[in-house]
């Protein structure tokens, strides 16, 4: 089952996602497709991260992100 124990924010620009969270805990970032395909991982440092050029033409990405206060696991939509 899907948990979370923190929350943090996501917003597009353009084809980019920008993640951001309060603190600057060292995380580790998945984002899937809605087929559950990994579109990228990798570490989150700081309070932001950019991912770059990661938009599909129309769906959802799921991204979850896992640090030492746990996880936070968010569904976004994606429209054009």
């Amino acid at each position: 089952p899907e948990w979370s124990t923190w929350r943090g924010n996501w917003t597009w620009q353009g084809e980019n996602l920008n993640l951001t969270k309060s603190d600057r805990e060292q995380a580790k970032v998945e984002v899937f497709d809605i087929l559950g395909r990994s579109l990228y991982h990798g570490v989150w440092n700081g309070h932001e991260l950019q991912i770059q050029s990661i938009k599909p033409q129309s769906g959802m990405l799921i991204i979850r992100v896992e640090s030492e206060r746990g996880r936070w696991i968010e569904r976004i939509p994606v429209t054009r």
